[in-house]
């Protein structure tokens, strides 16, 4: 796996960073823009911020599962000026990742049954499988970094 094993000035380190950067932002973009779209159903424009809010959050799990703490933001980036914001600590952005996904799969993301199966949408079990995913890798955390659970790992 590339974050495990990489030089800072490895090209797909810098390729991965900022390719779940772009999609962290074009999701910001969609969601504050989806309301402004006339003539939309309004389950098709729950289920499409349901996979946009979904997809920010999987992004945000790599980046995290990757790099720990990292740079944070629920907004799009409006200019290239001061992009260098400082890092958020990573259990609150992984705070922020299960609600989202668990909030996305139980108030927009549909069935794979529902979808008929489609490639290319994101359904209930999909967001379910990522959430367990990244409460497996919560719970391994302070294995990981050889120290004591705190409280909070031991109650999640």
């Amino acid at each position: 796996w590339i974050c495990n094993n990489a030089k800072t000035r490895d090209p797909a380190v810098a390729a991965l960073w900022y390719t779940l950067y772009s999609g962290i932002n074009r999701a910001n973009i969609f969601l504050e823009n989806i309301d402004a779209v006339p003539d939309m159903n309004d389950d098709t424009r729950k289920q499409y911020k349901a996979e946009a809010r979904f997809l920010r959050a999987f992004y945000y799990f790599t980046l995290v599962e990757c790099w720990g703490d990292v740079p944070f933001k629920t907004n799009s980036t409006e200019d290239a000026y001061n992009l260098a914001i400082p890092r958020t600590d990573k259990q609150e952005i992984s705070d922020v990742i299960v609600s989202e996904m668990a909030d996305a799969a139980e108030t927009g993301l549909k069935s794979a049954a529902d979808l008929a199966y489609k490639p290319g949408r994101i359904s209930q079990s999909t967001a379910w499988g990522i959430l367990a995913r990244v409460y497996l890798f919560r719970a391994g955390e302070h294995y990981r970094e050889d120290r004591n659970a705190t409280q909070a790992e031991k109650k999640d």
